[in-house]
């Protein structure tokens, strides 16, 4: 037979015809096989398998002049579940045995009920109940101020003005031993410096003994350590030449020390800080 084409949605040919290309959404009905076939993705894909009465139904009434068409047939031709479940879908969209019954509905509850009876169960745990609900938005779980701070810990807390007492152990500002200077003891920091040539001011106000080499007459002076800090000063000689070294500012000594024409001598005076002069307690012959 030759091919024939009803209502712009169905095909039927014999199994021995070749399939004719259509777009997407037409159906294909072979008359000696009774196979049926719908046209998806710019295939002819077999429906014959499982068909439910009601499709194979729609498509005989397309053939007969009796069939119908969907609005939304775009939109059902872009269904992505297989054919079989579409032709299913559609039977049961006729079908009004599936609308939802009012029966499962929610019930509602009445005001007198606990939460707790209206509410899913986990087992073995308990969700939130009047009773908690209650406890919430009761005092009976406010903390007690029975020991809170006084106003004088609160205030030393703060870091203000608050009077130091038995109860109240926290130091503040108030209390007379944060102002009470004192002076630190003198400590030794046993530190050395070589004075270099040419250089005349001595540092023993950082070091405690400083190491110098003349080379001509010269005038040394220096800053001043804590009081009570003891302070050295070494004076090694270099060559034949005879050289006066005098004490300047910073020092109080027994006067000018000469350092002779004997070379690779040492010689070394001690001093002691009062805060304002390194004041000399010794000093040794050429050694």
């Amino acid at each position: 037979m030759s091919i024939v084409e009803y209502a712009g949605t169905l095909i039927e040919c014999l199994s021995t015809d070749v399939k004719p290309e259509k777009e997407d959404g037409w159906f294909l009905k072979e008359e000696d096989t009774g196979a049926i076939f719908y046209r998806r993705n710019g295939i002819w894909e077999g429906m014959s398998s499982g068909i439910s009465a009601v499709s194979k139904t729609y498509v005989d009434n397309i053939a007969s002049g009796t069939g119908h068409t969907h609005s939304n047939k775009t939109l059902l031709d872009s269904y992505s579940q297989s054919e079989i479940n579409l032709a299913d879908a559609v039977s049961k969209k006729h079908s009004n045995s599936l609308d939802h019954s009012n029966t499962l509905d929610h019930a509602s509850h009445s005001d007198d009920q606990d939460i707790s009876g209206k509410v899913d169960k986990v087992a073995g745990k308990s969700l939130v109940t009047d009773t908690e609900i209650s406890k919430i938005h009761s005092n009976s779980l406010d903390h007690s101020n029975a020991n809170d701070p006084t106003a004088d810990q609160k205030a030393a807390l703060a870091g203000s003005s608050g009077t130091p007492s038995t109860s109240n152990k926290f130091v503040t500002n108030a209390d007379a031993r944060n102002s009470d200077a004192r002076t630190p003891l003198v400590h030794s920091h046993n530190s050395y410096s070589a004075l270099a040539n040419g250089a005349t001011a001595m540092q023993l106000g950082t070091y405690t003994t400083v190491k110098v080499t003349p080379t001509a007459t010269v005038t040394y002076t220096t800053t001043v350590p804590v009081a009570g800090t003891v302070v050295n000063i070494i004076i090694l000689t270099s060559g034949t030449s005879s050289y006066t070294i005098t004490f300047g500012t910073g020092f109080k000594t027994t006067g000018t020390l000469v350092t002779g024409t004997v070379t690779a001598k040492y010689f070394v005076i001690q001093f002691v800080s009062d805060g304002t002069n390194c004041i000399q307690t010794a000093r040794t012959t050429a050694m």
